[in-house]
């Protein structure tokens, strides 16, 4: 049983030894940063599309693709929230 733990420790120090990215690195602590809630980026998003005009400058397409866009990553926000 000794020589089972003392060759799982040779093997380990010699991997280290040989590839040293393996070895552990120091825990970064990141500040817990609360997400936005979904709503809100989409209403941000949504007045900014309103702001641009673009269905009065004839860019329909342009517009409901980014409308489009918008309504994809809100919907994908509240799923994944309800996911998780």
């Amino acid at each position: 049983m000794g020589s089972y733990y003392y060759s799982c420790w040779y093997f380990n120090l010699g991997r280290n030894q040989v590839f040293p990215e393996i070895q552990k690195s120091e825990t970064v602590k990141e500040a817990y940063v609360p997400l936005e809630p979904a709503h809100v980026i989409a209403f941000r998003e949504l007045e900014k599309l309103k702001n641009e005009e673009l269905w009065q400058k004839g860019e329909i397409k342009r517009y409901y693709t980014i409308l489009t866009d918008i309504l994809r990553q809100y919907l994908g926000k509240q799923i994944q929230s309800v996911l998780t």
